[in-house]
């Protein structure tokens, strides 16, 4: 594949599943002529949790879909996206392990301390 695209990607690994664009379609919960428009490059996913979901469901990066789609946030944030790239490739045990520390972080930053 030349130059990764969207829709390159999407369609690619739809068929690497071996699920059909209908089947692909209605496990997201769009319709079969959105899932095909987005393959055929006409349109693409216009909200955070779509992306989710077919990142999910194709086993994708969700950081790689967002480049993808937004190619300017890639740009903007180079380095978060390369820290992001990098969870991607972790194990389940470390993914985990990360998360706790974010959720305490995110805690701490929330608390007032006196």
């Amino acid at each position: 594949m030349d130059k990764m695209t969207f829709s390159s990607v999407l369609m690619e690994a739809r068929k690497k599943s071996g699920m059909s664009e209908r089947e692909a379609a209605s496990l997201i919960g769009v319709s079969n002529s959105t899932w095909a428009r987005w393959e055929k490059g006409e349109a693409c996913p216009n909200n955070i949790e779509t992306l989710d979901k077919i990142s999910d469901l194709l086993d994708l990066s969700f950081f790689h879909l967002i480049t993808l789609v937004c190619p300017s946030v890639k740009e903007e944030h180079q380095t978060e996206f390369e820290i992001l790239d990098d969870l991607w490739e972790m194990n389940e045990e470390d993914k985990k392990a990360v998360h706790k520390v974010t959720r305490a972080m995110a805690f701490c930053s929330e608390v007032t301390w006196h």
